[in-house]
């Protein structure tokens, strides 16, 4: 007969209340976890922050594209970073990642539902940038701006 030990625990951590009951010697029985944000802006952000995950998103709106063509779109991501990237927004259920099986490997990457979800966040904030681009340039500053938002893939020189 093993022994049961009833207990609450809380530990706090990041925004992370680890709550642990019901242990019985070394196995754990139950364990919930529950998230706290201060504002919703912040689980927003903890999906689509950072400095590339927005921008893949951007690019992911358009079209389906494969890793090769994302790197060409975006030629500062490393492929480390843009693997990366592309894993936690499928973990998240942002983006869905297609395999076919094929030789050579071929590996396309699409919205998914949910990620379709914030086309309208995405598209509001490429318009927004492209007007401070443009407000910028109306003050004398020089400012290349590859891509138009309502133009894909356009490089201007």
């Amino acid at each position: 007969m093993s022994t049961r030990i009833n207990y609450t625990k809380y530990i706090q951590k990041d925004n992370y209340a680890l709550k642990s009951a019901v242990v019985t010697k070394k196995f754990l029985w139950r364990t919930t976890m529950t998230k706290t944000y201060n504002i919703g802006v912040e689980a927003t952000m903890e999906v689509i922050g950072g400095k590339w995950k927005s921008i893949i998103l951007c690019h992911l709106r358009h079209d389906t594209m494969r890793t090769g063509e994302l790197r060409r779109a975006i030629p500062q991501i490393t492929q480390k970073m843009l693997t990366q990237q592309l894993r936690e927004l499928e973990s998240d259920g942002i983006v869905c990642r297609h395999v076919y099986n094929q030789v050579p490997p071929k590996v396309e990457y699409s919205l998914s539902e949910r990620g379709e979800s914030l086309n309208l966040i995405l598209n509001k904030l490429c318009k927004w940038g492209e007007q401070q681009i443009d407000d910028r340039r109306a003050n004398g500053e020089e400012i290349t701006l590859l891509h138009r938002d309502d133009v894909k893939l356009q490089s201007t020189k």
